[in-house]
């Protein structure tokens, strides 16, 4: 199937802004519920990298029908290292390892976005702990395959900016006038505050 689209490493090369939490989230979600399907199916990527790992994207028609299908979704690419699950491999990484790598490069895109760093810290940091969780025997640390996305979704909820509560001016707290310009500005906001 021909796939229209950029890979994760192509677009961490030419476009890092264009990696944000969001995408980081939808990423990763998609990724381990592939990892899992080939699992439960028997068999295992062998060589997960950003390079297999592509954005596809939405086709148009579709998404002008249904508005939920315009985002990206990721698909994974190069099949020719897949084999059984159970087939030894001279490899030192498995697919949940190579995983791991995948969503530390991206950790690390965002990271190196101070802007991006600075907006989301909680993010970035549930983010961390999930990949080192997952860089270690993921059996242990999610002993249900439902952990993997519910661990994503949390972290997906950190996302959202919490807009700051708007501090309403009290007369009294201005020390002088020179603070409003002028007593008259300062004579008004008493009779209108009283």
């Amino acid at each position: 199937e021909w796939l229209d689209g950029i890979t994760l490493r192509d677009l961490i090369n030419q476009s890092p802004d264009e990696i944000t939490p969001a995408l980081v989230a939808l990423v990763a979600r998609d990724l381990l519920t592939a990892i899992l399907v080939m699992e439960a199916m028997g068999y295992k990527h062998d060589d997960m990298n950003l390079g297999n790992l592509m954005l596809e994207q939405p086709n148009a028609r579709l998404a002008a029908i249904n508005p939920a299908k315009a985002v990206r979704r990721l698909r994974i690419i190069d099949l020719g290292s897949m084999k059984p699950f159970d087939k030894a491999t001279a490899k030192p990484d498995d697919d949940w390892s190579l995983s791991a790598k995948c969503l530390a490069e991206l950790h690390n895109t965002l990271h190196a976005n101070r802007s991006l760093a600075s907006q989301y810290p909680q993010f970035l940091k549930s983010l961390r702990d999930f990949i080192c969780d997952l860089a270690d025997d993921p059996s242990r640390k999610f002993p249900d395959q439902g952990d993997y996305i519910r661990r994503i979704e949390q972290a997906e909820q950190l996302i959202t900016i919490e807009p700051r509560p708007e501090a309403a001016f009290h007369p009294l707290e201005a020390i002088s006038a020179e603070h409003l310009a002028d007593d008259a500005i300062l004579l008004e906001l008493f009779v209108k505050h009283l």
